[in-house]
C-alpha cells in the first residue's frame, strides 16, 4: 500500500489500478486480523461476539481481496475479448462497484444469519479416555 501511495504518479502503477490493489491488501489484512480474533477468542473466555467478529472479518477479508482481483480480472477480460478493438475505457469505479457487489452479498448472507439462526456458545464436556 504505501509503495501504491508513493509511486502512485508512475504510469505502471497507474495501469496497475493502485487503489485497488490496496483493496486487496485490506483484504488480506482483514483476514489476518481474523486469525488473530481465531487465537484471542480459543485462549480466553469464549464469547459469542468474538465468534461474530472472526467470521465477519474473514469473510469480508476474503470478498475484498477475491473481490478486487475478480474485478481486475474482469477488466483484462473485457479489453481483450473486444472484437472490434474499439478502445474499452473501464475506470476504477467501476472495479468498484464489481467489489461492492460481492461485500454486498456478504452483508446479505450475515444479515439472513444473524436473523435465522444466530451463534451462540455451548460447552460440551467430553469424557476422559
Amino acid at each position: 500500500s504505501v509503495v501504491n501511495f508513493y509511486y502512485r504518479e508512475l504510469r505502471l502503477i497507474k495501469l496497475s489500478s493502485p487503489y485497488v490493489n490496496n483493496v486487496i491488501g485490506l483484504g488480506c489484512l482483514l483476514c489476518y486480523a481474523s486469525c488473530i480474533a481465531m487465537s484471542v477468542n480459543s485462549y480466553w473466555q469464549i464469547r459469542v461476539g468474538l465468534c461474530w467478529l472472526q467470521a465477519v472479518l474473514l469473510a469480508f477479508g476474503y470478498s475484498c481481496a477475491f473481490g478486487a482481483m475478480l474485478a481486475k480480472t474482469w477488466r483484462v477480460y473485457r479489453i481483450f475479448t473486444n472484437v472490434k478493438l474499439r478502445r474499452v475505457a473501464i475506470k476504477d469505479f467501476h472495479l468498484f462497484a464489481v467489489i461492492l457487489v460481492v461485500v454486498a452479498v456478504d452483508v446479505v448472507i450475515f444479515g439472513i444469519w444473524a436473523g435465522i439462526d444466530p451463534l451462540q456458545v455451548q460447552t460440551t464436556s467430553l469424557p476422559a479416555v
